[in-house]
């Protein structure tokens, strides 16, 4: 059933051509935080979701990583957490690998569909952009969805 849904909602993404990363914005009560966001492509060797900038006055301790993927053509070869100081600018040299999962044990339907659900206590700066990076083949198209989960914590 779980994999019904997964599939249903990645050829629902898949089908919008080179779609703009969506993004919704975060959740926030008390110090909790919660982010999901959505992206798509198909150049080159990598794929980037972007987060929305974390609050200028807290960092945030990164507690969860939820994700689902799907290559077109090839499985995803890696996946990671990294930080960039600015909206679209290179990342910073600090990265977390995230364990990827495959969904079925291969291809399915020409797809390979893998997921992402670690815990983790990464603590991320203020004013920060968390990127969660997917390596693969050339000539792969991907799409993915991803949820960080964390507590806001005021800087010392």
């Amino acid at each position: 059933m779980r994999l019904s849904r997964l599939a249903a909602s990645a050829l629902t993404i898949a089908s919008l051509p080179f779609a703009q990363p969506i993004i919704a914005a975060p959740v926030t009560v008390g110090t909790y935080y919660d982010e999901t966001a959505t992206g798509s492509c198909g150049v080159g060797t990598s794929c980037s979701i972007t987060f929305t900038q974390l609050p200028s006055n807290m960092l945030l301790k990164v507690e969860k990583v939820h994700c689902w993927a799907n290559g077109q053509s090839s499985p995803i070869l890696s996946a990671s957490l990294v930080i960039a100081a600015s909206q679209g600018g290179p990342t910073i040299q600090r990265f977390l690998p995230l364990p990827l999962l495959m969904l079925g044990g291969g291809a399915i339907s020409g797809s390979y569909y893998e997921t992402i659900d670690t815990e983790t206590g990464w603590l991320i700066g203020q004013g920060r952009f968390p990127i969660i990076q997917f390596g693969f083949l050339s000539g792969n198209y991907v799409v993915g969805q991803c949820t960080i989960i964390g507590q806001l914590v005021p800087p010392s």
